[in-house]
């Protein structure tokens, strides 16, 4: 079939329109193009915008924000708004634009709609102002504070039910009553311990319903200064304070443990089977003392988030069994402290049988003890990394990866080591046993497979270098 000279000038031009409209494209981008929306028969977004564009919240009284978008133009349709934080640990937002504070620090809240965008720095501060204090979830709950287990009231205490404005120095063993949801009791005293040895001495918050939880801890030890004091001088500060409370909720409310100086058992057993736990309050103290977080969070079976552990200089025992029988933990917290204590993590996540990335170990010297059941029974475990070159210390690693990665769920495991050992991880995949009889490798290399090295069916390759 012929064309006529009409026709060819007709379909040149048509390409030449269409060559023209793809080099538009290129210069202007495609989310400057309506014609690259969704639909091309909607209307576009032309611009998103928040009623705030900072925000500070509060954090640790339950406060919460909800910002509002507003899309552009009036009569767009079909385009709904999506919304994200830039650090989920320090601000949430859910899929109304309500804005959740998470921890101390900043972050930035996204609303995007279409291929616009609108954003809003979020600055999350700290109120260590509110003593610790108990909120109704329900009518007619009951605060005891107690010798465990014994009708002896706390000594030393007093307690408020207006907000801070009155105080009372007559607390009972039969506690006090919250007529109506929403009704408070606040404590403070002068004790510089309210734990002892023996968990049976020690005195605990007692409640007869559900109740939030919240506000500073440090109002039990000095009731005048407490806002501002980070100091603990007493062993055994807040042994078991909750131990064994199924009834305390911590929703959007946080307890506040602000103490950088720590003394020997401070925190031991304090939150000790408090099954209504779901995020654990913040830890920032960076030196460590003896057994102060032992068995802290133990079978506290609805946590789900550990708190950040910024600590560098450990202690004997610091972090036994920190998190045992947290079985809803999947994601561990770092532990960046590069020289080990004595049985410093021993059993610290036994049982967690939802967690599936152990956090890097980066010490090269162990100690003695120091992983000890570590990572036992973690059976949906898929990964671990472990820089350590120098493993002989006693029962360091004795059964700290046994039961871990067992679970039906998990297909691959891959243990990761020191990338000075690149040059043989070749070999270790096919000869490393549990007796290493490869000579080459039994020479060079610590790792073994087995209860106290490296379990058998994982890969071994280099973890990054730093």
């Amino acid at each position: 079939m012929k064309l006529s000279i009409k026709k060819l000038s007709c379909m040149a031009l048509l390409v030449a329109m269409t060559m023209m409209q793809t080099s538009c494209d290129e210069l202007l981008g495609e989310t400057d193009n309506p014609a690259h929306d969704d639909d091309p028969a909607k209307i576009a977004v032309t611009a998103v915008t928040l009623d705030e564009s900072t925000l500070e919240i509060v954090y640790g009284i339950g406060k919460e924000v909800t910002l509002e978008a507003t899309v552009s133009p009036a009569d767009v349709e079909d385009f709904d708004v999506t919304w994200s934080s830039s650090d989920e640990t320090v601000a949430t937002v859910d899929d109304a634009g309500v804005v959740h504070a998470v921890g101390a620090g900043t972050a930035v809240i996204t609303a995007k709609a279409g291929s616009k965008k609108a954003t809003c720095d979020v600055s999350v501060v700290v109120n260590l102002e509110t003593p610790l204090t108990f909120e109704a979830a329900k009518a007619g709950v009951t605060v005891k504070f107690n010798k465990y287990d014994e009708d002896i009231v706390a000594p030393n205490v007093e307690y408020s039910l207006d907000g801070g404005i009155t105080w009372k120095d007559d607390l009972t063993a039969a506690g006090v009553t919250l007529a109506a949801a929403g009704d408070k009791i606040s404590f403070r005293g002068t004790n510089e311990a309210y734990g002892s040895r023996s968990f049976d001495d020690c005195y605990c918050f007692e409640l007869s319903a559900e109740t939030f939880v919240y506000g500073n801890v440090m109002s039990l030890i000095n009731k005048d200064n407490y806002p501002t004091n980070k100091t603990l001088t007493a062993d055994y500060a807040f042994k078991g304070m909750f131990g064994e409370q199924t009834k305390n909720k911590d929703a959007d409310h946080q307890i506040f443990l602000p103490a950088t100086t720590l003394t020997e058992w401070c925190y031991n057993y304090m939150f000790y089977g408090c099954t209504s736990l779901t995020t654990a309050p913040e830890l920032p103290a960076k030196t460590l003392a003896e057994g102060c977080y032992d068995s802290m969070f133990q079978d506290c079976i609805n946590l789900t988030a550990a708190p950040k552990l910024p600590a560098t200089t450990l202690s004997q025992n610091c972090y036994v069994a920190m998190f045992n029988g947290c079985t809803s933990l999947t994601t561990a917290p770092e532990l960046p402290a590069k020289t080990l204590k004595k049985w410093c993590y021993y059993s610290m996540f036994y049982d967690c049988t939802s967690l599936t990335t152990a956090p890097e170990l980066p010490a090269e010297t162990l100690a003695e003890g120091c992983y000890n059941w570590m990572f036992a029974g973690c059976k949906k475990l898929s990964s671990v990394t472990c820089k350590a070159t120098d493993l002989s210390a006693d029962l360091c690693l004795y059964k700290w990866l046994n039961g871990a990665g067992t679970d039906e769920s998990v297909t691959t495991k891959t243990f990761y080591i020191n990338s000075a050992y690149s040059a043989y991880i070749a070999d270790m995949n096919g000869n490393l046993a549990g007796t290493a009889d490869d000579d080459q490798i039994n020479t060079n290399v610590p790792w073994i497979k087995g209860n106290k090295g490296i379990p058998a069916g994982w890969t071994i390759a280099a973890a990054a270098a730093e």
